[in-house]
């Protein structure tokens, strides 16, 4: 959940450039405590005592980490005046890393106390939520045919480019189709890692529950977890992990450099206004 909890930090104020952004950082607090809601289902005084803590940790998002998010946004918006290769591109990806491990770090005092008030009725709610999700992951990314998952990834890529770069035209949705067909994405591999992460938690919670332990054996627990989740125990799914991250920095800069001097601009004035907007969202804090 805490990974979760971050990506959806990040999420907020990542994608979708001008007030809407805007609008889902400064409301995350309460639009993460309705998700995770959906995962627990409060009660009793943990309502308030998870709004609480999400301000806060909001708080210290806004003057620590949006400024790097800024700082990095600008350095990749001028190599993106050029050709790109893979390396800034991976930059963005070990800068991402980095920020997870300090707000993993930053939000495990409030989760210590939240899953010591957990009930063993909430831990099965969230394995009732998880089957939902996981139905929908399935439908998703592994049923139907090869060709008819490709294309709804192919879809999703095209979407994911037009966000930053506006519409396409047909040397970058080319680029796009060969960087699909030569990729080693493996949506059962991914499925099998998310399999273990809901386990990882949802056994380690139940153990957490069950016997009690003191504050800092929980802490070291969710810490646990924590890195797991990071960075999985599973050699295979390491090894994979990782030669899919270099695939997107090389995929990223191939469609970047198919682009034209028109869709380059358009690139590089939404990449500027996440940055103002980031800046922005921290000034206010």
């Amino acid at each position: 959940m805490l990974v979760r909890i971050i990506g959806l930090l990040a999420a907020a104020l990542a994608l979708g450039a001008c007030t809407p952004s805007k609008f889902a950082y400064n409301n995350a607090p309460e639009l993460l405590y309705w998700w995770l809601d959906g995962y627990v289902d409060f009660s009793g005084d943990q309502p308030e005592q998870v709004r609480a803590e999400l301000a806060q940790f909001q708080r210290w998002h806004r003057r620590n980490e949006l400024p790097q998010y800024a700082d990095a946004l600008a350095g990749f918006a001028a190599r993106m005046k050029g050709d790109l290769t893979p390396e800034p591109v991976c930059q963005l990806f070990d800068d991402t890393r980095a920020s997870m491990d300090r707000m993993a770090k930053q939000i495990e005092p409030s989760a210590v106390a939240l899953v010591q008030s957990l009930q063993p009725e909430q831990i099965a709610h969230m394995e009732k939520k998880y089957a939902r999700s996981n139905a929908d992951f399935r439908e998703k990314w592994l049923q139907g045919t090869p060709a008819e998952r490709e294309k709804r990834r192919l879809k999703q890529l095209q979407d994911e480019a037009e966000i930053v770069y506006g519409s396409l035209g047909d040397a970058p949705k080319e680029v796009l189709r060969q960087q699909l067909a030569a990729s080693s994405q493996n949506a059962q591999l991914a499925y099998n890692e998310r399999l273990r992460r809901q386990a990882d938690l949802v056994g380690t919670l139940k153990k957490l529950v069950a016997e009690k332990p003191a504050a800092p054996q929980v802490r070291e627990a969710l810490h646990g977890v924590v890195e797991r989740s990071l960075r999985s125990p599973d050699p295979a799914y390491r090894a994979y992990n990782l030669k899919i991250q270099k695939e997107s920095c090389a995929g990223f800069a191939a469609v970047h450099n198919a682009m034209n001097a028109e869709q380059r601009a358009a690139g590089i004035k939404r990449v500027q206004k996440y940055e103002a907007d980031m800046r922005e969202l921290s000034a206010r804090g």
